[in-house]
């Protein structure tokens, strides 16, 4: 007789056999039907935080007991000192989702120095373990990867992000956008500045235009807005194209909004990095030269490319310079020149 089964959390059937398959055919097609729906969590999320009465009560008094203020997540990047910097940590996590150790000290350990500072970090982040506010994951024989834990998605929860995907999946890319709004903070302080960034759970944007990150670079009163895309080299190479009509309509819809909201005269500058080789970076530069040869589109959007490659490379060379910001590593449309965003 033939098994129904049932449905599973995630809307896959869990018996062993179906319609009389064998047990080797019903498990291929519950591993195809897992891997189906892991994709959809990590792009909409399925675990939801429900926030009882019960439940607000005990954050409220997890809250006081560890001294937090449950701020929620700020469009900066500066790193106070003090206990308000476990608050900065928790709120840190929910833009970038995941984040290592060395993004965690760059971030908000950038005024501590000495023999201490380990110390203080490991501290402080124990606390925050212990709590359940984060957890942690091995990402290799130097350093952990961080997330939210429980108490601290439900945190998260009392600000509106309700649904949580597993992201272990997009590791990579989370890391990626990480190192790039690490490197441009720690940057940017060094010569004065500031950025001011939004992860992509904070973006407000209206359409298809999904940036992984946005931002806001000031040094000395100039200011660059910009659009972070970041690209592990996964994908196929025609998928990042696919986003350029998204920015163009966009662009053409809110440039005098943006104006008139932010009191800025130029639309923002689209960052891609790529982990790809530079066969990679080239192929998707031609395939934005192909799109705007051919769209003709009444506001520029403009594009600047470069890979983590690059990057290493002028890192290793010179630790201390703003790479990101002041060397010439970035390519453009239509030119063979290397250009910086600065300067």
């Amino acid at each position: 007789m033939e098994q129904k089964g049932e449905l599973g959390s995630k809307g896959y059937r869990t018996e062993e056999k179906q319609r009389g398959w064998s047990g080797r055919q019903a498990a291929r097609f519950n591993k195809e039907n897992e891997e189906v729906a892991r994709a959809v969590d990590n792009q909409y999320g399925t675990e939801q935080i429900r926030l009882t009465a019960a439940v607000r009560e005990e954050l409220s008094q997890r809250l006081h007991e560890l001294g937090l203020r449950g701020v929620e997540p700020e469009r900066r990047a500066t790193g106070p000192i003090g206990k308000e910097r476990l608050d900065l940590i928790l709120a840190g996590l929910m833009k970038y989702n995941q984040l290592k150790r060395s993004h965690l000290s760059t971030m908000y350990y950038y005024n501590t120095v000495g023999r201490g500072r380990d110390n203080l970090i490991s501290r402080e982040l124990s606390l925050l373990l212990a709590g359940g506010w984060i957890e942690r994951e091995r990402y290799n024989v130097r350093e952990y990867v961080y997330r939210l834990g429980y108490w601290g998605k439900v945190l998260a929860a009392s600000f509106g992000r309700t649904y949580f995907g597993d992201r272990r999946l997009l590791l990579e890319h989370d890391l990626l956008i990480a190192d790039c709004m690490t490197r441009l903070q720690s940057e940017a302080r060094a010569g004065g500045g500031r950025v001011d960034w939004s992860g992509e759970y904070e973006i407000e944007l209206t359409g298809e235009l999904r940036p992984d990150a946005t931002g806001l670079v000031t040094i000395s009163g100039e200011r660059v807005d910009f659009f972070l895309e970041a690209d592990t080299g996964s994908e196929r190479g025609g998928t990042f194209g696919q986003k350029y009509p998204n920015y163009v309509r966009y662009a053409a819809g809110a440039v005098e909004q943006w104006q008139r909201k932010f009191q800025r005269r130029d639309f923002p500058v689209v960052l891609v990095v790529t982990r790809g080789r530079e066969i990679r970076l080239a192929g998707m530069i031609e395939e934005i030269e192909s799109r705007m040869s051919i769209s003709k589109p009444a506001v520029v959007v403009r594009f600047y490319f470069t890979t983590s490659g690059r990057i290493e490379k002028a890192v290793a060379a010179d630790p201390d310079k703003g790479v990101l910001l002041f060397e010439q590593l970035w390519s453009v449309p239509f030119s063979s020149d290397r250009y910086a965003l600065w300067g």
